[in-house]
């Protein structure tokens, strides 16, 4: 076959945009970025073939993973720019023990929030649905600062981070993010689901490399979301580093930060993922972002 002229891939996007069911925001210019920039295609499939075999390792150790339709080219933008090899794992709960995985995947119209919300979805028996390997609304304006210290593996393993003011920086496009369905109450994660986050936030260090556990949440990244997840982060990491460490070699506590300023002018401003918690249309409260 004869290669295609910018001109005719244009006319083929457009043709299968027409033929799209119920298409929103993302999906259209998804399909649209895909056909004309190489580069996107081939930022998702590196990303893809990380997300691939992190779930390798976790299916490996016994838990069920599901993975979504299209996952290998689902961002929630298809800026080149905002599909990165991912800094940090982000683990949230949803603040509803139903809420629908295909909610997670298709994003929140009514709020200007183009899917998916999450990267990974996480049900109550633990089950593991992957959705995305881009950007993805999850996090909305953050403490660069917190962020910063998980992204380098030094969040302490005995204590939650303590986030400062919201800044311009959000990690929507730098992070693993993960959405478990949880209430915020005294059973916020299940025991199944606790098991293989752990399992997840290991996954990725592995594979790439990382030393220590990059694993923060979003009560860490800001003040909006205090207890998302319930769960210590402390206690979290720490099981994540024994996780990653055979069990003859003893975890090292990670060194004190170093102090550093924040640089504004790094910070991502995402529009559409900024809000007061509210109550959408799938019936999740406080799943603002």
């Amino acid at each position: 076959m004869d290669e295609m002229t910018p001109e005719q891939i244009e006319a083929e996007t457009l043709a299968r945009l027409d033929n799209l069911e119920a298409p929103d925001w993302g999906e259209l210019v998804g399909v649209r970025s895909l056909a004309l920039d190489p580069k996107i295609v081939g930022a998702l499939a590196r990303n893809a073939g990380i997300y691939r075999e992190a779930m390798r390792l976790v299916a490996a150790q016994g838990f069920t993973v599901r993975y979504w339709d299209g996952w290998e080219g689902r961002s929630a933008s298809y800026s080149l720019a905002r599909i990165v090899v991912p800094a940090a794992v982000i683990n949230h709960h949803t603040a509803g023990n139903g809420t629908s995985t295909s909610y997670i995947r298709n994003g929140d119209p009514l709020r200007g929030l183009s899917g998916p919300l999450a990267n990974l979805h996480v049900l109550r028996d633990g089950t593991v649905w992957v959705l995305g390997v881009g950007y993805q609304n999850h996090a909305g304006s953050n403490d660069k600062a917190c962020y910063d210290r998980i992204a380098a593996g030094t969040a302490p393993l005995d204590r939650d981070l303590i986030p400062g003011p919201d800044g311009t920086f959000s990690a929507n496009r730098t992070a693993v993010a993960i959405e478990a369905n949880g209430d915020g109450g005294s059973d916020d994660w299940t025991p199944e689901q606790t098991a293989v986050i752990i399992a997840i936030n290991a996954a990725f260090a592995k594979v790439l490399g990382w030393a220590m556990p990059h694993t923060g949440a979003h009560k860490e990244l800001t003040r909006r979301k205090p207890g998302d997840p319930v769960m210590s982060m402390g206690t979290l990491r720490s099981l994540v580093a024994k996780a990653m460490t055979p069990a003859d070699v003893p975890v090292t506590p990670p060194p004190p930060p170093v102090p550093a300023s924040v640089d504004f002018r790094l910070g991502l401003w995402n529009a559409h993922s900024y809000g007061a918690a509210r109550t959408t249309r799938a019936g999740v409260t406080g799943f603002g972002r």
